[in-house]
C-alpha cells in the first residue's frame, strides 16, 4: 500500500507537463502568424484606399474641367457636393482653384499642408500627395485651366484594417484554445488516465484483490500489453489460490504424500514469490521513468509469456520515448538553423537599405542636373522664339517692299500709257499745224498770218513729241531698274521666309528638348520617391526580420524545456550535444556618400531646393497597438534614427540531435525539421 497513487500521481504530472509545452508551442506560433497577417492586412487596406482615392480625385477633375474652363460654378460645387455627401467616403474638405490661383469653391477649411501640396501639383502638373496627422491632401491639375486640392480622413481605413486584424487574433486564440483543449483531452484520455487506472489496478492485486477487472485491456498499444499482464498475473495469483485449496483438500487422504506436495508447494510459492517480486520491481523502475529494465527473472515455463509480454510493453515504450527526445533535438537544430538565417538576412537587409539610400541621393543629384538642363533648355527656347519674332517682323517689312514696288511698276505702265496719249495728241497736231498751213497756202496773203501760227503749233508739236518720246524712255529705263529692284526683294523675301522657317523648325526642336528635360526631371523625381519607399519597406522587413529572430531564439528555449522533461526517461540512447548555431559573418553596412552641395538656379526660373534626405536609419520594432496613424503615400516617413544594435548572445551549448545540419546553411535545418 506503500505505493498507492505513486504512478498515477507521476503519470498525470508527465502528462500535464506535456500537454504544457505543445500549448505554449501553439499558442507561440499562432501568435507570430497573427501578427504577420496583421501586417498584411494593414499594407493592403492602405493600399486599396490610395488607389480608390486617386480614381475618385482624377474622376472629380474629369467632371468639373468644363464648369472650371467656362465658369460654371454650380457644376464644380454640384460635383464637390456629391463628393462631400458620400456616407463613408473619407473626404473631409475640398477646394478648387482657377490657373491664376483664385479660389472658386471652398468646402471645409485646407490647412497649410494641403495648400502647399496644391502648390506642388500646380508646378509640377502632375498629381501630388502631402499628409498632416491623420489626414492626407491629394491634388490634381484640372488640364491648365485651375486645380484641386481634397483632404482624405485616413482614421476609418486604419480602423477597418485595425479590426479585421483583431477579428483575426480572437480566430488564432480560439483555434489555440481548441488546439490545447483536444491536446489536453488526449494526452488525458491515452497516456494519464490509462496510466493511473493501471497503477491502482497493480497496487489492489498487491494487496491481494484479485476479484477486480483490468482496465484497459481490450488496446493493441503498449498500454494494452501492461494490462494483458496484469491479467495474466491475476489469473496466475487465483490459479495460485485454487492450488492451495486444492492442496489443503487432498492434504487429509494424502498423508504419505504431504512432504513431496508441501516441497512441491514450497518451490511453486517461491517462484511466484520471485514472479511478484520481479513485476514489482518492473513496476517501480517504469514508475521512476527507467525505460532500459528488463525482467530477467525465469518465471515458470506457464507464465513465460507474461514476461515476454512485459518487456515487449518496456521496450516498446522505450523506442517511443527515444524517438520522442530524437524528435525533440531535431526540432531544436531547426530553431538553430533559423536563427541563424534570420540573423543573416537582418544583416543583409540592413546592407540592402543603405545601398538603396546611396541610389536615392544619386538619382536625387541627376534629377537636379536634369532640372538645371530642362531650365536652359526653356531659356535657349525663348531666345529661338524672340529671333523668330524679328525675322518674321522683317518679313513683312520686306512684304511691304515687294508691295511698293509692284505700285511703282504699275504706275510707271499708267505713266507710259499717258506718254503714248500725249505722243498721239503731239502727231494729230503735227497733222493740223499741216493742214492748216495747207490751207493758209491755198489763202494767200489773207492767210499768211495764219500760216504762220501753224507753223509755230506744228513746231510746238514736234518739241512735245521730243520730249514724250525722252520721257517715256526715262520711263522705260525706270521700269527696267524698278523690275529689278522687284527681282532683288523677291530674292529678299525668298531668303528671309527660308530664315523664319529654319528658326521656327530650331524653336520647335530646343521646345520637344525642353519639354523632354521637364519630363525626365518629373520621371527622375518618380523614381527618387519609388526609391524612398522602397527603402522604408526594407527597413520595416529589417523590423520584422528582428522580430521573427526573436520569436525563434523563444521557440528554442521551449525546445529545451520540452527536451529537458522528456529527459527524464532513461531510455539507454547516447546524449548528443546540441549543435551551436553559426554565427553570421556581419554583412559590412555601407556608408553613406556626402551629399553635395545642390548647384544654384538661374535667376529667371527659381526653383525651390531640394529637401536633404535623412541619414540612414533602421526602423525600430514598433510596440503593438490597436490603433497606429496611417502612413502617407507622398514620400520616405523620417524614421527613428537606429539605436546600437546589441551584439547577440551565443547560444548555449545543448545534446546534438542524431541528425547532422549542414553547415553554414539554413535549408537542411528545414527540411530536417
Amino acid at each position: 500500500m506503500a505505493m498507492s497513487g505513486g504512478p498515477a500521481a507521476a503519470g498525470g504530472g508527465i502528462g500535464r507537463k506535456v500537454a504544457t509545452v505543445a500549448a505554449c508551442v501553439i499558442v507561440l506560433g499562432v501568435g507570430i502568424l497573427v501578427a504577420l497577417q496583421f501586417v498584411a492586412l494593414r499594407s493592403a487596406a492602405v493600399n486599396a484606399s490610395m488607389g480608390a482615392q486617386h480614381a475618385t480625385v482624377t474622376l472629380m477633375a474629369d467632371q468639373m474641367a468644363g464648369g472650371v474652363k467656362w465658369g460654371r460654378l454650380e457644376v464644380v460645387e454640384g460635383v464637390l457636393d456629391r463628393l462631400l455627401g458620400q456616407k463613408g467616403g473619407g473626404v473631409r474638405h475640398a477646394l478648387v482653384v482657377s490657373a491664376a490661383g483664385d479660389t472658386l469653391v471652398e468646402r471645409g477649411s485646407i490647412d497649410a499642408a494641403g495648400l502647399e501640396t496644391l502648390a506642388r501639383a500646380r508646378q509640377t502638373g502632375a498629381i501630388a500627395v502631402g499628409a498632416s496627422g491623420d489626414l492626407k491632401h491629394i491634388a490634381l491639375p484640372i488640364g491648365d485651366v485651375g486645380a484641386l486640392v481634397t483632404t482624405w480622413d485616413e482614421s476609418d481605413v486604419t480602423a477597418a484594417a485595425t479590426g479585421s486584424a483583431l477579428q483575426s487574433s480572437l480566430a488564432g486564440l480560439v483555434i489555440a484554445a481548441l488546439a490545447i483543449a483536444v491536446i489536453l483531452i488526449f494526452v488525458s484520455r491515452v497516456v494519464t488516465r490509462p496510466l493511473g487506472e493501471l497503477s491502482d489496478a497493480m497496487d489492489k492485486l498487491a494487496s491481494g484483490q484479485l476479484d477486480l477487472e483490468i482496465p484497459e485491456s481490450g488496446r493493441h498499444d503498449e498500454v494494452g500489453r501492461i494490462a494483458a499482464a496484469l491479467h495474466q498475473f491475476r489469473a496466475a495469483a487465483i490459479e495460485k489460490i485454487e492450488m492451495e485449496r486444492d492442496s489443503a483438500q487432498a492434504r487429509a487422504s494424502r498423508d504419505a504424500e504431504r512432504e513431496s506436495a508441501e516441497s512441491e508447494r514450497a518451490a511453486l510459492l517461491r517462484e511466484q514469490a520471485d514472479m511478484v517480486s520481479a513485476l514489482a520491481a518492473a513496476v517501480s523502475h517504469l514508475a521512476a521513468g527507467d525505460l532500459t529494465h528488463r525482467v530477467s527473472t525465469a518465471f515458470p515455463a506457464e507464465h513465460g509469456r507474461l514476461r515476454d509480454e512485459l518487456n515487449a510493453a518496456f521496450e516498446a515504450l522505450q523506442s517511443s520515448m527515444t524517438q520522442i527526445v530524437e524528435n525533440a533535438a531535431a526540432v531544436n537544430v531547426a530553431t538553430v538553423a533559423i536563427t541563424s538565417a534570420a540573423e543573416d538576412l537582418s544583416a543583409r537587409t540592413e546592407s540592402q537599405a543603405a545601398s538603396l539610400e546611396e541610389s536615392a541621393a544619386a538619382i536625387e543629384e541627376i534629377a537636379a542636373t536634369t532640372r538645371k538642363t530642362a531650365d536652359g533648355a526653356s531659356a535657349a527656347s525663348a531666345t529661338v522664339a524672340r529671333a523668330k519674332g524679328e525675322a518674321e517682323s522683317g518679313g513683312e517689312v520686306v512684304r511691304d517692299a515687294v508691295a511698293a514696288m509692284s505700285e511703282i511698276e504699275a504706275s510707271s505702265e499708267k505713266i507710259g500709257q499717258i506718254i503714248g496719249v500725249i505722243d498721239e495728241i503731239a502727231f494729230q497736231t503735227n497733222l493740223l499745224a499741216l493742214n492748216a498751213g495747207v490751207e493758209a497756202a491755198r489763202a494767200g496773203e489773207a492767210g499768211r498770218g495764219f500760216a504762220v501760227v501753224a507753223s509755230e503749233v506744228r513746231a510746238l508739236a514736234g518739241r512735245s513729241a521730243d520730249a514724250a518720246k525722252q520721257i517715256k524712255d526715262l520711263i522705260l529705263s525706270s521700269k527696267e531698274q524698278v523690275e529689278r529692284g522687284v527681282k532683288l526683294v523677291d530674292g529678299a523675301g525668298a531668303a528671309l521666309e527660308r530664315i523664319i522657317s529654319g528658326v521656327s523648325e530650331i524653336n520647335a526642336a530646343v521646345g520637344e528638348i525642353a519639354i523632354s528635360a521637364q519630363e525626365q526631371a518629373s520621371g527622375l523625381q518618380e523614381v527618387s520617391g519609388a526609391v524612398g519607399q522602397m527603402d522604408q519597406f526594407t527597413q520595416q522587413n529589417a523590423a520584422m526580420v528582428e522580430q521573427v529572430t526573436s520569436s525563434v531564439r523563444s521557440l528554442s528555449s521551449q525546445a529545451d524545456a520540452f527536451a529537458s522533461l522528456v529527459s527524464r526517461f532513461k531510455t539507454g540512447a547516447k546524449p548528443a550535444a546540441r549543435q551551436a548555431a553559426p554565427k553570421p559573418a556581419a554583412a559590412p553596412r555601407p556608408v553613406a556618400a556626402p551629399k553635395p552641395a545642390a548647384t544654384p538656379k538661374p535667376a529667371a526660373a527659381p526653383k525651390p531646393a531640394a529637401a536633404p534626405r535623412p541619414a540612414a536609419v533602421r526602423m525600430a520594432p514598433a510596440p503593438a497597438s490597436p490603433k497606429q496613424p496611417a502612413q502617407p503615400s507622398g514620400g520616405v516617413t523620417p524614421l527613428r534614427p537606429a539605436e546600437p544594435k546589441p551584439k547577440p548572445k551565443a547560444t548555449p551549448a545543448a545534446p546534438a540531435a542524431p541528425i547532422r545540419a549542414a553547415a553554414g546553411g539554413g535549408d537542411a535545418g528545414w527540411e530536417e525539421f
